[in-house]
């Protein structure tokens, strides 16, 4: 007996056009919601921006935990990306000192920003800072005591913060008080800082200007990068990278007047006068080497605490650290040292 089977059509092709269709839908839908956050942009959020003022000042203020006032909001919508200025931006501490001052923050506006809740880029114009670390050891920034700040609102604030595509200080200053030391404030002035954030990496560069009788104009730098995956929250502090630090000229005695710098166990530095170059490489927020270029002059160190102060008229050249699992090794290039002898 013969049997006369007809193969079963093959069902890709029904397959290949429901997702196709269905792409298409997906694709028409993006399109839609982002003409009409485009929309929502440009004719309700931006004509409107200056009403929101005092809204804007009572949600800031509970946010942050500190007064904050704002002078005024202005927005311009030339393009597809508006830009919306707010003057006069004050923050107080709870003395109600001043402590924040900006009198100009501009802030641009895309629909991705929008989507991302940030902004495409945001630059300050001449703030001015007070950073106060009290007698207690507790730290306040423009009056807001971040020592008591919860680590889960610690790493809300840092993601969203490092989330941001650009942000720039421009001549700003800042004035930092440290109340268990008897020295005047430090102030720093042009202080420049620019951070940009790509994805994974985070580059910062910071410049500013300290009196004259502490150095001359330093550089800090910083290169980052994020690890694929995250958990839970503290982001930053699971980056890998470079830290760079630039002082053509610092007197680190009157540093310490002023900031208390902390050392190492087995290395103290009292003082020294001359230039000072530093990489540091970073693993998981983690220090694991650091390299050290000097050109120091005068300089008083202790290499343990149980041993006599050495006098080092002149220090010169280049050490490098790692610190490994089980063990730890320095390496030094072209190290010159002068004693009082000679």
């Amino acid at each position: 007996m013969r049997h006369d089977s007809t193969p079963p059509t093959p069902r890709s092709p029904k397959l290949l056009v429901w997702a196709a269709r269905i792409a298409w839908w997906l694709v028409l839908g993006a399109w839609g919601l982002f003409v009409l956050s485009w929309g929502a942009l440009h004719a309700w959020i931006v004509p409107r921006i200056g009403d929101w003022r005092p809204q804007l000042e009572r949600v800031a203020s509970r946010a942050l935990g500190t007064p904050v006032q704002v002078g005024d909001i202005r927005a311009i919508s030339s393009g597809a990306v508006p830009t919306i200025e707010l003057y006069d931006v004050r923050l107080f501490d709870h003395q109600g000192r001043e402590a924040l001052h900006l009198p100009v923050v501009q802030t641009a506006l895309s629909v991705r920003s929008l989507w991302r809740g940030g902004f495409e880029q945001l630059v300050i114009d001449q703030p001015s800072l007070d950073v106060r670390r009290t007698a207690d050891g507790r730290w306040q920034i423009a009056g807001m005591d971040v020592t008591s700040v919860q680590s889960s609102d610690q790493s809300a604030l840092g993601d969203w913060f490092f989330s941001q595509a650009e942000f720039v200080i421009r001549q700003g200053q800042i004035r930092f008080e440290d109340e268990s030391l008897p020295q005047a404030p430090l102030a720093l002035d042009k202080v420049d800082l620019v951070v940009r954030n790509r994805a994974r990496r985070h580059l910062m560069r910071l410049d500013a200007t300290p009196p004259p009788e502490l150095g001359e104009r330093f550089s800090l730098q910083g290169d980052f990068t994020q690890p694929f995956s995250l958990l839970g929250g503290d982001h930053w502090r699971s980056w890998g990278g470079t830290f760079y630090s630039e002082f053509a000229r610092i007197d680190l005695q009157r540093l310490r007047q002023h900031v208390n710098i902390g050392e190492a166990p087995a290395l103290q530095i009292h003082q020294g006068q001359g230039a000072l170059r530093m990489w540091a490489d970073l693993q998981r927020g983690q220090v694991n080497g650091l390299t050290l270029d000097t050109a120091l002059e005068q300089v008083r160190l202790q290499l343990d605490p149980k041993l006599p102060v050495l006098d080092v008229p002149a220090l010169g050249g280049r050490v490098q650290a790692r610190w490994l699992p089980q063990r730890w090794e320095v390496q030094a290039d072209n190290l010159q040292l002068r004693t009082p002898e000679g």
